[in-house]
């Protein structure tokens, strides 16, 4: 099984061989799993779309109306959809979490009813950096909402911040000893 690794998390597409040759993607229930976009708002900025497989190719996830592709919160809610509608022609993958991971993962059943309980339940609460679909998958598996993106995304950008901070310091600390500001 090819494995793909992450810097935050481990990733893997699951792949299970069929006697004709022809690769399948297998999801269990329960499995979080995501699709990579390969734009963002209509921007070329790729996200990966998180949802929860419950089975019979079916998904609980945290999504907009599907015929736009702008994020608009007070339209976003919690819906169940087939894996094809959740997909919209992208890679599956299932998530796999690191082995010193802190939180453990409740059992298929209690993360399958933890989504369905929220189905519906949460239009016009999307925020993209605090109430996400990874946040929302997250939560039905392990209790706690968190995402991977949103965490390397504040990372970088405050490594980028405090990085132009330096150097625009480090500017005026120079001009001003010429005296030229």
């Amino acid at each position: 099984m090819p494995q793909y690794t992450n810097a935050y998390c481990g990733l893997y597409p699951p792949y299970k061989k069929e006697q004709n040759g022809m690769i399948e993607k297998t999801p269990k229930p329960g499995d979080i799993i995501f699709a990579l976009r390969k734009n963002f708002k209509g921007l070329p900025v790729p996200y990966k779309h998180y949802g929860v497989y419950i089975g019979y190719k079916q998904v609980i996830h945290f999504r907009g109306p599907k015929d736009t592709e702008e994020i608009d919160s007070s339209k976003a809610d919690i819906i169940q959809t087939s894996l094809d509608d959740f997909l919209s022609g992208d890679e599956l993958f299932i998530e796999s979490v690191p082995e010193n991971f802190k939180y453990s993962p409740f059992k298929s059943l209690e993360v399958i009813r933890r989504a369905k309980s929220k189905i519906g339940q949460y239009k016009g609460k999307y925020k993209i950096l605090f109430n996400n679909c990874e946040h929302f998958a997250h939560w039905c598996k392990y209790g706690v909402p968190f995402s991977w993106q949103v965490r390397k995304f504040v990372t970088k950008a405050g490594i980028y911040g405090l990085t132009i901070g330096t150097v625009v310091y480090s500017l005026y600390k120079k001009l001003k000893r010429e005296d030229k500001i």
